[in-house]
């Protein structure tokens, strides 16, 4: 069975001082049944058999209420734990997500309140890769840790009230079939919102008014108004594996002196009422005499014991255990023998010893052809060069060089030095010095910056306007269907769509396509295509794309009927219920039920 595996992110964070009488301890707060120790917990989960939610659409959240006590105020939020569920089928697929933090005096399950930290998964530093962008991704324990250190993006401290932890997505929601199967991800047209590539892990047990969902209400619609509701209330069972990591006050220290006749209590007092004259404490009791150990692997104690024994060939030297060591003169007639002693009878007058313990005869300088430079022997050949000139590796003199710099304020001198530098911003440009060009990014989030750079790139997928970043999405395509004999014309509706933008139905370029404006394309599908039901694809010229699914369909002459589009679903089964089922799958050493999710 593969064993789950553990993916580390720090995030970057905020650190505010906040000033506290009371020392802090580090606390994790969780619901689920596991051990709180997060590897511990991997071992535990590895194989069994667990619940999971996968049926969440874009926008819609799952998280967990924590409602601290009043005594372990102010609470320091360092870090969260999370494990999602793979699909059976594609246990390598990634989801997007936001992580929010709220903190607020309602009871629960919303809020009430606009998150007080939230942070996106493309923006976490990825330890593995060394760069941004954490995708979450199932059967791998997640670990998000925030720099205390840094003064950006950390949540502030916590001083009354209940926290939640929010995972919300941000992907459109997949159909599902080739991952989750009919099981994981039901598809009955036209009752299905779909799934996300990730799924919650939960328990057995839910703990009541803990688990929270933001979902599209009424329960099976696929998009419009979210409402917060309990876990519980609409069918889903089971505490998710979402957790939060403080440092939360702790409390005042109690001295403990049990078995102890002397010596600290554990709050920087002492024990008893002392030794006697002529006693020392030692171990929390009072001796005569002292062990001392100190730097001591083994040996005398100094008070008749020992500081330890020595395992294996190793022996006791100087109270620390050492290999014997066998002298090795093998080959050697000088040097050392690995021990401390030396070799052989030595070499010579005028020999040295070489590194490998052989005798070399004095050298022989050498200066055939040299005026100057190395003799190979530590010394130098010739009289030496004149003022001006300098010795070429081959020994000979030459003429130094002559720096050039007329007409240069500044760079290279042709002979390893600078005609001068360049003051404050100026850089040097072809000899001179020249203004640094100041990038133009005012009220800009994207796009050129006027100095060949940029003012930022647009996460997500979407496309950049005028300095600015706009979703790029097809929201839908009138009409959907035509007949594979005559040409239809199309209009295209969404957001973020540019002038030169181009326009795919299945793998066919349309090149009628006119983008009216940034909501409106306009196009015509020909004649000819295949009846089947296609795909949808808008791309800007900056390579930002959308696609919408079966969004057109192309129907033989003959028959004259209209196609249907799918889309997914988001919340529970009628009346609120949910219906789950256990699932068994060996990729990744997880098994998962889940419920089904209809039309209400």
């Amino acid at each position: 069975m593969t064993s789950t595996r553990l993916l580390t992110a720090l995030a970057a964070a905020l650190l505010l001082v906040v000033s506290s009488a009371r020392a802090s301890t580090p606390k994790v707060f969780q619901y689920d049944q596991w051990s709180s120790d997060f590897n511990q917990a991997l071992s535990e989960i590895n194989g069994q058999s667990v619940h999971t939610q996968p049926g969440f659409v874009q926008g819609e959240a799952f998280g967990v209420v924590f409602k601290p006590r009043d005594q372990e105020y102010p609470i320091e939020i360092t870090g969260i734990q999370l494990i999602m569920a793979a699909p059976p089928m594609a246990p390598d697929l990634t989801a997007n997500a936001m992580i929010e933090i709220y903190n607020s005096a309602n009871p629960g399950p919303a809020p009430g309140v606009a998150p007080m930290f939230s942070i996106s998964t493309q923006d976490l530093f990825n330890q593995q890769t060394q760069s941004l962008g954490l995708e979450l991704i199932g059967n791998y324990g997640i670990l998000i840790q925030f720099d205390l250190s840094d003064p950006e993006n950390h949540p502030a401290f916590i001083t009354e009230g209940n926290i939640w932890v929010v995972v919300r997505f941000t992907d459109a929601a997949t159909d599902g079939l080739s991952s989750w199967g009919d099981i994981q991800c039901l598809q009955i047209l036209p009752y299905t919102c779909g799934c996300q590539n990730v799924g919650t892990v939960q328990d057995s047990l839910i703990t009541p008014h803990a688990n929270v969902v933001d979902i599209i209400t009424p329960a099976g619609q696929c998009s419009g108004s979210r409402q917060w509701a309990w876990m519980e209330d609409v069918g889903i069972t089971g505490d998710v594996f979402l957790r939060l990591m403080t440092n939360v006050a702790k409390p005042p220290c109690e001295p403990d002196c049990t078995d102890k006749e002397c010596g600290d209590d554990g709050c920087g007092g002492v024990c008893g009422p002392g030794c006697a004259e002529g006693l020392s404490c030692w171990d929390n009791a009072c001796v005569s005499c002292v062990p001392d150990c100190t730097s001591k692997q083994c040996g005398d104690d100094g008070c008749g014991g020992s500081c330890g024994n020595c395992t294996g060939n190793r022996v006791c030297e100087d109270f620390f255990c050492v290999v014997p060591c066998t002298p090795d003169c093998a080959g050697r007639e000088c040097g050392s023998d690995g021990c401390g002693g030396t070799c052989g009878p030595g070499c010579a007058s005028g020999e040295t010893c070489l590194s490998d313990g052989t005798c070399d005869a004095p050298c022989a300088p050498d200066c055939t052809g040299k005026r100057c430079g190395d003799d190979g022997c530590g010394g130098t050949c010739g009289p030496g060069c004149v003022s001006g000139q300098t010795c070429t590796a081959a020994g000979q003199c030459q003429t130094a060089c002559a720096p050039a710099c007329a007409g240069k304020d500044c760079g290279d001198d042709g002979c390893g030095g600078v005609c001068g530098t360049c003051s404050g911003d100026d850089v040097c440009h072809a000899g001179a010095c020249e203004p640094l060009c100041a990038p133009a990014c005012g009220g800009k989030v994207c796009g050129d910056d006027g100095c060949g750079g940029s003012c930022g790139t647009c996460a997500g997928g979407g496309a950049c306007s005028a300095g600015q970043c706009v979703a790029l999405v097809i929201d839908d395509v009138s009409p959907d269907g035509g007949a594979n004999d005559k040409a239809t014309a199309i209009a295209i509706t969404g957001a973020g769509f540019e002038q030169g933008a181009s326009v795919l139905v299945g793998g066919t370029a349309l090149s009628g396509a006119v983008v009216t404006s940034s909501s409106l394309i306009t196009a015509s599908v020909p004649a000819g295509l295949e009846p089947d039901t296609y795909t949808v694809i808008v791309t800007n010229p900056g390579g930002a794309t959308a696609s919408l699914r079966n969004a057109f369909m192309v129907r033989a002459a003959a028959a004259g009927t209209g196609g249907a589009k799918d889309s997914g679903c988001a919340g529970g089964g009628a009346g609120g219920g949910a219906l789950a089922w256990a699932l068994s799958f060996a990729v990744a050493g997880l098994a998962l039920s889940r419920r089904r999710r209809a039309r209400g």
